[in-house]
């Protein structure tokens, strides 16, 4: 009897273990981002656990990024005007390859706490490798760092270098972060 309350605990705890992991695996990221070589198509890509962070990919390297890398979802920071100025649509590319597309556009003077909760939720229901992009990788590290103050518990300033980290660059956008975290709940 002894025996199958150990194995009847044993199979609760992997089973709640798993489902854990998998509810985490798209947040796992510790802040920290690395640059990541040898991408052809995309500048600026950096990557920290299971998160991408990027300038805008063209199409070949979307399949590369699906193929290789296994990304499950792609956030785009860019706005729908940016969109069209691409020489493929990237929304029906990435349905073709199986890859989830969000665009949450974003620029220095829309940026809100509404668009990161956003990614919070995108994240949150991901379960495989994301590629968060814009045009250059600015927008994505200034979204990436409002995320860690305001769902990671960082520090602004810490936030703000660790997004400096994944190509946030600019000083209007450094701003809006500091902006949107200063604002009430």
């Amino acid at each position: 009897m002894k025996q199958y309350r150990n194995l009847s605990l044993f199979v609760f705890l992997l089973v709640l273990g798993s489902a854990c992991a998998s509810q985490r695996l798209a947040t796992t990221a510790v802040g920290e981002a690395a640059p990541e070589e040898g991408w052809d198509g995309v500048n600026n890509l950096f990557r920290d656990g299971s998160l991408y962070f990027g300038g805008q990919p063209d199409s070949a390297a979307f399949e590369r990024l699906a193929n290789e890398a296994n990304i499950q979802t792609v956030v785009s920071f860019r706005r729908p005007q940016e969109h069209e100025q691409l020489n493929f649509d990237e929304s029906a590319l990435l349905d073709d390859l199986g890859v989830r597309f969000v665009n949450i556009p974003v620029s220095p003077d829309s940026f809100s706490k509404e668009d990161v909760d956003r990614l919070a939720e995108v994240l949150g229901e991901t379960k495989g490798p994301v590629l968060l992009h814009c045009g250059s990788s600015n927008r994505v590290g200034g979204v990436w760092a409002t995320y860690l103050v305001q769902h990671r518990g960082f520090a602004v300033e810490e936030a703000i270098r660790l997004g400096q980290a994944a190509g946030l660059k600019s000083e209007s956008m450094i701003d809006a972060v500091r902006r949107v975290t200063s604002e009430e709940p």
